[in-house]
This record gives C-alpha cells, structure tokens and sequence, in this order.
C-alpha cells in the first residue's frame, strides 16, 4: 500500500500564493504596525483593507467556515495545510479573516443563530467591523465544564445570566463576548453594564465578569432541558444549543 502526500496543482497554487503574500506583504505590515487589524488609525485600516481584500479576491477570506456556512469549504486537510503557512505570522489569521476566537464564534453563529442575530453579530464579524472574546474560565474549576456554575434562567420576558467569568482573552477589548453557561451560549454585548475586575495574576488580556444579566427572552434561544450545552452544538443530553443575543440594555445588578 502507498500513500500519496502530493497536493493538487490547483491549490498548491493557492499554497504558494499565500506563503508569497504573507513574506511579501503581512510581515512586513506587522513590523511597522503590530496589531494593525485592530488600530482605529484611517490610514492604517486602509493598508489592511487593502491585504484584505486581496485575499477575498483569491477566496480565502473565512476559509474556516464550510460552503454551506459561507466559507470555501476547504475541509481539514487542505485547512491544515494553509494553517502551517499562516501560523508562522502573528496578523495573517487577522487578514485572512480567521483569528481566533472570532473563528469559533462565528461558527457557532453560522451555524445556530438565527437570521436576526446573524445580521446582527456574525456579519460584522465577518467583515471586522467588531471583535469577539469567549468567557469559559471560571474561579473554582478553572476550564473545566464539569465544574462549571454559570447558569441562565427564564424570568418572564428575560433570561438571568448568574456567575462568574474569569480572564476572557481579548475581553478588554471585543465588541460581543460569547458567555458559556451549563444550559446554553449567550452573546453579551460590551455595552451590557458589568463588572470588570484586574487580574489576580500575570495573565494577557484579564477580564472578569459576574452576577446576573437579563436579556429579553425575544433574542434568545436556548434549549432549556440538556444539563449542559458545548459550544459544538453537542450537549451532554444530547441535541444543540443556539447562540443567545441579550439585548443592549441588558444589566449586571450590582452585589
């Protein structure tokens, strides 16, 4: 039996365009402008839309996100081998529209939010227009969902949202944070009034949230019966989540 490590032509094309464009034009952005995707300078958002669209252009933008999720639908192998060529440069998944953890968000958006929500959060997204973080850690056991406490419940037209969210990367900074509770995700947006605490210890972008947030039951969606929802979509009690939007006006009561 023998196996067969050769690429097709046709994305070794692709291959090699990136690795191309990435020595030639997303190193040296990242030199002179470190974290440039981010800056609110215009004529630095201009230099990154101008990579950007090139790589829309070659089809590669999103290339995380299956065909009937709106991406290219590359599959792992073919994303693996792109993933090697972008790992090698700290701002190429940001011009290539797949840093994380906006990848997995957006997918879990795609794929379970509904039409609303979707225009709402994951074009944006999409288009960079926001950023998102992911809050899981919590104080007691860490990164473990088997310890996990957070939890919603229905409150007539709105949903509580109790516990404690501890260093959610990039927190300090995302627009949306996706918020892991034992019986679903919901999508808290930055303005939702909470509080936010230093880090204990050195850690990147600490940020803690905690106490209960109430969205309106209209923009959520969650399923009320699994103990415990992953954001795959596979629950312990099996079936899915879908992402829950809190409204803007959402509050954390104080202590």
């Amino acid at each position: 039996m023998t196996w067969d490590f050769s690429t097709e032509p046709e994305f070794q094309e692709k291959l090699d365009w990136v690795a191309r464009f990435c020595a030639e034009e997303v190193e040296p952005l990242e030199y002179v402008f470190p974290y440039a995707v981010r800056s609110k300078d215009p004529k630095i958002k201009a230099l990154v839309k101008e990579l950007q669209d090139q790589v829309k252009a070659q089809g590669l933008w999103a290339l995380f996100l299956d065909e009937d999720l709106g991406g290219p639908g590359f599959g792992q192998l073919k994303l693996g081998l792109l993933n090697e060529i972008l790992g090698r440069y700290p701002s190429a998944p940001q011009i290539f529209g797949t840093a994380a953890p906006d990848t997995g968000n957006m997918e879990m958006l795609a794929a379970y939010g509904t039409e609303e929500q979707k225009a709402r959060w994951l074009t944006p997204l999409l288009n960079q227009e926001i950023f998102s973080a992911y809050s899981m850690t919590e104080p007691q056991g860490g990164s473990d969902p088997n310890l996990f406490r957070t939890h919603a419940v229905r409150d007539g037209e709105e949903w509580v949202i109790t516990g404690e969210k501890w260093f959610t990367s990039a927190g300090r900074v995302a627009d949306i944070l996706f918020v892991m509770c034992t019986n679903g995700m919901f999508v808290v947006p930055r303005e939702t009034p909470r509080r936010a605490h230093p880090a204990r210890a050195p850690q990147p972008q600490p940020h803690r949230l905690r106490r209960g947030a109430r969205p309106p039951s209209t923009t959520c969606s969650a399923r009320k019966t699994a103990p415990r929802c992953w954001p795959s979509g596979a629950s312990a009690a099996g079936g899915s989540t879908t992402p829950c939007a809190p409204s803007p006006s959402a509050s954390w009561p104080s202590t």
